[in-house]
């Protein structure tokens, strides 16, 4: 399983689709985890690439897990993770990749 890291624009999307439950089930089956950063660090990351702070907390939280994949739908998030070698999946890219899990809990509603 890849590990990946994700900004709050991708479950802001899934909450507008009514698909928060996605998130649900990652969290029940052990996919999904919760972690701390640092506030200076994150601070500084988001000062070199011109992101928002909490995007610079998902940065460092990308390079702290060493993240198989950085999940982003900012055009200024997209090009600084992909700077630092990650690959970049958005709110689509996870709909699609889910669509496609041999979980059947993950396939979306509409």
């Amino acid at each position: 399983m890849q590990l990946a890291v994700s900004d709050s624009d991708v479950i802001i999307h899934l909450a507008k689709l009514n698909e928060l439950r996605l998130i649900k089930e990652a969290i029940r089956l052990g996919i999904l985890t919760v972690h701390e950063t640092s506030e200076s660090k994150a601070k500084g990351l988001a000062k070199r690439y011109g992101i928002h702070i909490g995007e610079g907390h998902v940065k460092e939280l990308a390079e702290k897990l060493d993240a198989s994949i950085f999940l982003s739908n900012e055009k200024k998030v997209r090009i600084a993770a992909k700077m630092e070698g990650f690959p970049v999946a958005g709110s689509i890219g996870i709909i699609l990749r889910s669509m496609n899990l041999k979980y059947p809990n993950f396939a979306p509603n509409f």
